[in-house]
């Protein structure tokens, strides 16, 4: 068995979430082993399970050997210098504004032929495969996200709010969400953005907190307006239709209409972050808004 065929099993077979790039990184180790390399971001928490889970690989597995290779930082800066030098890691995380790239150039392996012959490659969601053309796949997703609405108990209870319900048949309209948003936003003096003397600088809470800047925090927004990326063909491009644009203006006005959320250049001070100005919030990507107290709720 040719040493391609050895890499592109055991990525599969042990990295099923993960795009397999076929590079130069692996070869043959000590006892006739086969050595892989296996590059990935995260935080020192993923680190850890990643670690972990080529443990248990390579226990199954006794004559792979898969090395970690963490990088944190500059990924895409990384990645793409190494692809360039011919030293592509065997295995990896390949974020998406590069991976359909890098499948178009054969730089990563097309797994389509591997569905049939690995049921756990062919067992996730549909929105996961990485699909770059009829029959060819570079990879499923690391992680399908959800979206959540986390709140503070005091500051919902001390605006005399009552919590929002966790039945979707009983959730708060948009509407209902600006006028709780308001009664939760205020400023250094106690004053709500709809009374006179709001000062939008000093802002001590804002009611909610959504991001602009992640497509994926939004994204339920759109489909639950009738909006959508594109069109079931993916030829026609939908954020431009009236309720797509909705969507993003309500977003924006949120920030600028209202003054009940921060706006995208928004952080807090490094020292008051256990305590940040946000009362609701939904998650931003791999940064997550602090919510004004320590106990939250979904």
């Amino acid at each position: 068995m040719k040493r391609r065929d050895l890499f592109r099993m055991g990525g599969l077979a042990a990295l099923g979430a993960a795009g397999a790039a076929c590079g130069s990184g692996g070869g043959t180790g000590a006892a006739g082993t086969t050595a892989l390399q296996f590059m990935y971001w995260g935080s020192t928490f993923e680190k850890a399970a990643v670690e972990k889970m080529l443990r248990a690989f390579e226990q199954k597995n006794p004559d792979i050997k898969v090395k970690p290779v963490f990088t944190p930082d500059e990924y895409e800066v990384k990645l793409n210098s190494l692809v360039a030098g011919g030293r592509t890691p065997d295995l990896g995380y390949v974020p998406m504004s590069m991976s359909f790239r890098l499948a178009e150039q054969g730089n990563l392996v097309n797994l389509f032929p591997y569905l049939q012959k690995y049921p756990q490659l062919a067992g996730y969601l549909p929105d996961a495969y990485l699909w770059y053309g009829k029959d060819k796949l570079h990879g499923v997703s690391t992680a399908n996200e959800i979206e959540l609405l986390w709140y503070s108990r005091s500051a919902i209870a001390a605006a005399g709010i009552s919590p929002p319900p966790a039945v979707a048949a009983s959730a708060w309209s948009w509407d209902q969400l600006v006028e709780n948003a308001y009664k939760l936003t205020v400023d250094q003096n106690g004053r709500h953005p709809d009374e006179p003397g709001f000062d939008p600088g000093q802002v001590r809470q804002f009611g909610v907190s959504i991001s602009i800047t992640y497509a994926a925090a939004w994204y339920g927004f759109l489909r639950s307006n009738g909006a959508d990326f594109a069109d079931e063909t993916g030829r026609t491009c939908l954020l431009d239709t009236p309720e797509a644009v909705q969507v993003f203006q309500n977003l924006q006005d949120l920030i600028y209409k209202h003054r009940v959320a921060p706006g995208p250049a928004s952080s807090p001070p490094p020292a008051t972050r256990c305590r940040a100005p946000t009362s609701c919030s939904r998650p931003s990507g791999w940064r997550w808004w602090w919510t004004a107290t320590g106990r939250c709720s979904t």
